[in-house]
């Protein structure tokens, strides 16, 4: 018998341990995953010696309104806990786990989709483990990590981008009231939110949605359906179900990708700095810091700039490429902006290997391509705590570490059954 009962949900009992894992951060309608973990113990003893082999069983249930991809599954055992090979089963994978040893003595366990599962709306997807051990109670921690495709680039409302938007191939979502003065492509699916204003083309390789009162003076073309919402417009033409589509433009590739590596770069708060073209480790521009970059090719491990950053781009002797080896992100009110008296958005690229997340009100010029996505991710809340006496007993904590469900002890001393938790 188990009992569990998560932060403002209802406790359950039952035959089996309940360990809920939350979504991913800030999630969205219809971009939602529950993971539920359940735990069931067996008692093997052989030649005197009593093992517990624990099976893990994990689904992962679409509780949103859009298809997601499943691109991995990741659970970190309890200390003293080890995986057991050939055991892995359900419908989103039978083959055994890449295991690595982590420093706190724990074995991390890695299930990686080289094809990217699909899970509609609704549907639930199941994966079963086993791990062993050689001790019944005390206090296990354990975490899991359902992966997903997140987006290629998500533009937050009220921006104004002076350039093209790229998503190479993962999704684009472009948050309403916003003005994209250049193309819209992705690899994937395109979402244009209330009031969004695209000037050229919209091209994407799977459906496009244009919600109410959106508006595009160029072409729509998709290759999957092209849904306008009510009092959306197209100024030229709506063509659904085609072939053949550039996705990615050549002269967004060119030159080819700077490695990064080096030094880090942070601008301080209020601050301002100039940057000379190279490779570097990360960029952290501070609130309301200014960098000044010149014509050349830089590169970065990442990029972030808090809000009201600026980066303040110098054409005088040709074109600027920025590349980042992971994600780009700009929180709020950030702009950039061309300072010299020749050249326009054209010569300006920012190319992300995996995503760029482009905050509300930000005035941006330039090329934004993503040429991977971001890495979502539904976890654990932070861990879940298994004590086990006689039986199972599972506590959890919600995102902000607060406690909130019941202890139930069944075990020597039956006082202790379902006395609440107090304190953190």
């Amino acid at each position: 018998m188990a009992w569990t009962g998560a932060s403002g949900g209802e406790p359950s009992t039952g035959s089996t341990a309940q360990v809920t894992i939350g979504e991913a951060d800030e999630p969205c309608v219809e971009n939602l995953l529950q993971v539920i973990t359940t735990v069931d113990q067996q008692v093997i003893s052989n030649d005197g010696v009593t093992t517990y082999v624990y099976t893990y069983t994990t689904t992962i249930k679409n509780v949103g309104t859009e298809t997601q991809h499943l691109t991995g599954f990741e659970y970190v055992l309890p200390v003293g806990f080890n995986s057991k090979i050939n055991t892995t089963s359900g419908d989103l994978t039978t083959s055994n786990p890449v295991t690595a040893l982590l420093t706190d003595s724990r074995w991390q366990l890695d299930w990686t989709f080289a094809t990217p599962i699909e899970v509609q709306a609704g549907v639930t997807k199941t994966l079963v483990f086993q791990a062993e051990a050689l001790v019944a109670t005390g206090n296990y921690s354990s975490e899991g990590y359902a992966f997903y495709k997140g987006h290629g680039v998500s533009v937050h409302k009220d921006s104004t981008i002076t350039g093209d938007i790229v998503g190479a191939i993962s999704k684009v979502k472009i948050h309403k009231n916003t003005a994209v003065n250049g193309n819209v492509r992705a690899g994937d699916k395109i979402d244009l939110k209330k009031d969004v204003t695209v000037q050229l083309d919209v091209i994407g390789a799977a459906d496009i949605k244009l919600d109410k009162d959106v508006s595009v003076t160029g072409d729509v073309t998709a290759q999957g359906d092209v849904t306008l919402g009510q009092g959306a417009s197209v100024a030229g033409t709506v063509l659904s179900q085609a072939s053949g589509l550039t996705i990615v433009p050549a002269d967004l590739l060119t030159p080819s990708t700077l490695a990064a590596g080096g030094q880090d770069i942070e601008v301080a708060k209020n601050g301002s700095m100039s940057l000379s073209p190279g490779s570097y480790g990360e960029l952290r521009l501070k609130q309301n810091a200014t960098l000044n970059l010149v014509a050349g090719q830089y590169a970065f491990e990442k990029v972030t700039a808090d809000k009201d950053s600026n980066f303040d781009l110098d054409l005088t002797n040709g074109a600027i490429t920025v590349d980042i080896a992971g994600d780009l992100k700009f929180q709020k009110k950030v702009t950039t902006a061309i300072t010299s008296q020749v050249g326009s958005a054209s010569d300006i690229k920012f190319r992300a290997q995996r995503s760029i997340d482009l905050h509300k009100d930000g005035n941006l010029v330039g090329a934004y391509l993503a040429l991977g996505g971001k890495k979502e991710s539904a976890i654990t809340w932070p861990s879940a705590i298994v004590r086990v006496m006689d039986v199972f007993q599972v506590t959890t904590t919600n995102a902000n570490g607060e406690i909130g469900s019941f202890e139930a002890w069944v075990g020597l001393d039956s006082g202790l059954i379902n006395r609440p938790i107090v304190g953190r």
